[in-house]
């Protein structure tokens, strides 16, 4: 008896966790503005990395002297460009933030083992940001994209 009492408490925590809440609260402005802020720190990173900057061709040379296979690197600049924009929109959250929680499991692997970054101390730069952007990915996987999303919005019509 005492098992379906916590069986149907961890089904209620479940639930509260994956099911977006509904109508004006403080957790749906938060992960709104998570989300937003999320995006706007990713957006950087992509940018330099997409056909037509300045800095591609730099950078593409670089990862490939690190021993990262140029199609990798086309494959980071759409999922770092992309992914922030619909996790801004909340559109498709599901799907990118599954997507970027695998592309930051391996890009802090990378950072920490190809690229030689270490564990971040005072002033020297590591693989915190990755692993800081794998944390937030990792979190809207889970929580979804929240009631202020375009996927809130096509739930609601359907």
């Amino acid at each position: 008896m005492a098992i379906n009492y916590m069986m149907y408490a961890i089904y209620a925590l479940l639930q509260t966790i994956v099911t977006p809440t509904r109508g004006p609260s403080a957790a749906g402005v938060g992960l709104l503005l998570f989300r937003v802020l999320y995006g706007i720190a990713l957006l950087p990173h992509g940018i330099p990395k997409m056909p037509g900057s300045r800095m591609r061709k730099q950078l593409r040379d670089g990862m490939r002297q690190m021993g990262i296979a140029p199609a990798l690197f086309d494959l980071a600049a759409i999922i770092e460009f992309f992914g922030s924009i619909l996790i801004m929109l909340g559109l498709l959250t599901g799907f990118t933030a599954a997507v970027l929680t695998i592309y930051f499991i391996a890009l802090v692997i990378v950072s920490s083992t190809k690229m030689k970054k270490p564990f971040p101390t005072g002033m020297s730069p590591g693989w915190d940001l990755d692993f800081l952007f794998f944390i937030g990915a990792l979190l809207l996987l889970l929580t979804g994209a929240g009631p202020y999303s375009i996927d809130a919005l096509i739930l609601h019509m359907a």
